[in-house]
């Protein structure tokens, strides 16, 4: 009996390194579990293609040339009806035919840019009625604009609006017509950008496509400076003073003044 009992370890301790043998062969096969980090890898190998996406050059090209033949459109130096061949505008660009062919079919979504049957594209020639829809468009979106200025513009707004109207009346004094109408163009430029609906905002920036173009052409010269600048101060107290009608009403009867004046003209 004690030979016995001096033998039945044997069998405890055989199961007892097995046991310690499947322990560490378990814990090295989970020590060995740390390759999924190897899978990762590829998440931050594709982050920089996610973050580096440039902008196409095309694209680029695309929106300077937009730019630089919106802006000879606007200031005249394309004239109504003044073909637009894109061989030629590429070399005065010095590019592709491509970005500007693009640039042209975005002016003629805008209204700029005219397709005249199979003779190809032209400077739109601006009819009358057109003018005088469009201003009576802004006569009443921009009157809106002023109503809700007045009850809502931050004073840094107030401040640009305050800055502008000394600057058209430093550039009437100086008799300074593109400085005058610089100052004039910013302050509507403030009012939209002052705006709280972006609905309004995105109609008003269409019309005034077309009223740039009328305003550099006729409104520069022909129209009197002075009743406007009294205008445009007295839109700003209003502004300032937040009340919201009387901004309205003076805004509504400052733009059907041009607009009477422009029908007299065309």
């Amino acid at each position: 009996m004690t030979q016995a009992q001096t033998r039945t370890p044997e069998p405890a301790q055989t199961q007892a390194q097995e046991q310690a043998r499947s322990q560490t062969q378990t814990q090295a096969h989970t020590q060995a579990q740390p390759q999924p980090q190897t899978q990762t890898q590829p998440q931050t190998q594709t982050q920089p293609h996610t973050q580096a996406q440039p902008q196409p050059q095309n694209q680029t090209q695309t929106q300077t040339a937009y730019q630089l033949i919106h802006d000879m459109i606007i200031q005249g130096k394309l004239r109504e009806g003044y073909p637009l061949l894109e061989v030629e505008i590429a070399g005065q660009l010095n590019m592709s035919r491509t970005p500007v062919h693009e640039a042209l079919v975005r002016l003629r979504a805008n209204g700029l840019v005219d397709k005249v049957g199979k003779k190809g594209l032209y400077v739109k020639v601006l009819t009358k009625a057109e003018v005088q829809q469009t201003y009576e468009f802004i006569e009443g979106a921009e009157s809106m604009i002023s109503y809700l200025l007045a009850g809502s513009i931050a004073s840094k707004g107030l401040d640009a609006l305050e800055r502008l109207v000394g600057r058209m009346e430093t550039a009437y004094r100086q008799k300074d017509m593109d400085a005058w109408v610089e100052a004039d163009e910013k302050f509507h430029d403030v009012m939209l950008e002052y705006c709280p609906n972006p609905y309004i905002v995105n109609e008003m920036k269409k019309a005034n496509v077309l009223v740039r173009r009328v305003r550099d052409g006729i409104v520069k010269y022909a129209l009197d400076k002075e009743p406007s600048m009294q205008d445009h101060k007295a839109v700003y107290e209003a502004i300032r003073d937040g009340d919201q009608e009387r901004a309205r009403a003076l805004t509504q009867a400052h733009i059907k003044r041009i607009r009477e004046q422009l029908m007299k003209m065309l």
